[in-house]
């Protein structure tokens, strides 16, 4: 039980269902798996004598593996399977006394299961009635942001992470949903999934963090074994910003600070009177700007702001999919891991960047980044600022599977994979540290890295543009 922040009661009950993305499961046997899980849903609800039950798909989204677009049938073959295990007495219980709502959190989910036999409730059809009516009063398509609803009134029920440390996480953190959106935008965000908002200088605040980003040390850039471009130049300055709003990947990653803040407070009692390895790797450099541009961050999950340097050709897919470290060393090298690399100084970012050199119509990145209000500057390079939980990091100086803590050298950093890091000493049950600190010294001679290995640990906040300078002159 925890409390709204209206300060109602809200029971929850925790499941851990199956990940169908791993294993060989058939129809049948993901179905019978996932009646296991809505079966003790069931039989717990049953002894709380509460009246209603909100329900989320268990094993949905990444977790649906290959069965993802039978997700609404498979619920729904699962769930009759589980009220058939149940003993006469409970089944009776929950079908004349109770309720159970099924909650879907995409729109466009909606109508898959009610085709898969959920039916729409009453208050459901009303709210639907009532969006169409307004619709076309307006004339326009209406926005149902259903999630973020649930979300403010304490109804943020996410499969496999604990509901008190999501609320805890959600806390304090602005939502993306609020954030007010031009009509155009909010169209994108509708059939996107995402929207742009554009940062004008007149955000006086939010813009001179973002150009403070891009100071860096003049003399170092253009240089290092990852630069591809041959220019001179001695600047970066900010051309274009927009505030990325993806409702789907900000509840993804709520749910992964809300595991990072979970396993810190596991870790610091494991810890003791020692206390905690590895908090000497921060602050960051960005650590003042993020002030500015994120509010509310979490101190106990070492959450912070970094950047992350990109080329036009994939930064939609970054934006709309967000980081994903089963791409790592797609742009660069993965000399300390198999995860997202993440940087405190643009003049590392600026290393790995490519230019969009102008405006094109006919190109679908641009036709969400510019236009009559927004127009190309031209030969602008990218890169994101990034929201991130870096928790307990492990420090390296290193390269390789064969790289060890420098804190503790007898630590191995990937002792069982490239893509995992080493667990916490002397925490029991094992905990894994979060992030890896790749520090100045031996293989690194000028910039730190900072990597993590889980996706839903990052959430990309900003889109930056900016344009190489030599003096007072813009190099093409």
């Amino acid at each position: 039980q925890y409390a709204t922040a209206a300060g109602a009661p809200v029971h929850c009950i925790h499941v851990v269902g199956p990940d169908l993305a791993v294993g060989e499961y058939t129809r049948q046997t993901a179905a019978a798996a996932l009646a296991k899980a809505y079966e003790a849903v069931f039989i717990a609800f049953a002894a709380t004598g509460l009246r209603s039950l909100r329900l989320a798909p268990i094993s949905s989204g990444i977790f649906a593996g290959p069965f993802a677009s039978q997700a609404p049938a498979l619920a729904a073959a699962a769930i009759k399977i589980a009220l058939r295990r149940l003993p006469r007495a409970t089944r009776n219980r929950l079908q004349k006394e109770r309720t159970i709502h099924m909650c879907i959190f995409a729109e466009g989910a909606f109508s898959r299961f009610v085709a898969a036999g959920f039916n729409p409730s009453a208050a459901e059809a009303s709210l639907r009635a009532a969006e169409e009516q307004a619709a076309r009063q307006a004339k326009k398509k209406a926005i149902l942001l259903r999630w973020a609803k649930l979300a403010e009134q304490g109804m943020d029920v996410l499969e496999n992470t604990a509901a008190s440390a999501v609320q805890a996480a959600w806390r304090g953190k602005p939502q993306v949903a609020t954030i007010p959106l031009s009509p155009p935008s909010k169209k994108r965000l509708a059939r996107d999934g995402f929207a742009l908002k554009q940062i004008v200088p007149r955000e006086r605040a939010v813009w001179k963090a973002l150009r403070a980003l891009l100071q860096t040390d003049s003399a170092q850039l253009g240089r290092g074994r990852d630069v591809t471009s041959s220019s001179d130049y001695d600047s970066l300055r900010l051309a274009r910003a927009w505030r990325i709003v993806h409702p789907l990947g900000w509840t993804r990653y709520v749910a992964g600070l809300a595991t990072v803040k979970a396993e810190m407070e596991r870790i610091r009692k494991g810890a003791g009177r020692g206390g905690m390895p590895g908090v000497k790797a921060l602050p960051t450099k960005t650590a003042a700007a993020a002030t500015k541009l994120a509010k509310g961050l979490a101190e106990d999950a070492n959450e912070t702001l970094l950047l992350h340097g990109t080329s036009p050709s994939v930064l939609l897919s970054l934006i709309s999919n967000g980081l994903n470290e089963r791409f790592s060393g797609s742009n660069a090298g993965t000399a300390f891991g198999d995860g997202i690399y993440l940087a405190e100084d643009a003049g590392k970012t600026d290393q790995y960047v490519q230019k969009d050199p102008s405006f094109d119509p006919s190109d679908e990145l641009h036709k969400r980044l510019y236009g009559a209000s927004c127009s190309h500057p031209s030969a602008v390079y990218y890169l994101l600022v990034v929201r991130v939980a870096l928790g307990l990091p492990v420090r390296t100086t290193t390269m390789g599977r064969a790289a060890t803590s420098m804190d503790d050298r007898s630590l191995k950093v990937f002792p069982v994979t490239f893509r995992e890091l080493a667990t916490v000493p002397s925490v029991s049950p094992p905990a894994n540290y979060h992030s890896l600190v790749a520090e100045i010294g031996g293989s690194l001679g000028r910039f730190r890295e900072f990597i993590t290995f889980h996706g839903e640990y990052v959430y990309p906040e900003y889109l930056v543009a900016y344009q190489r300078f030599k003096g007072s002159s813009l190099v093409r």
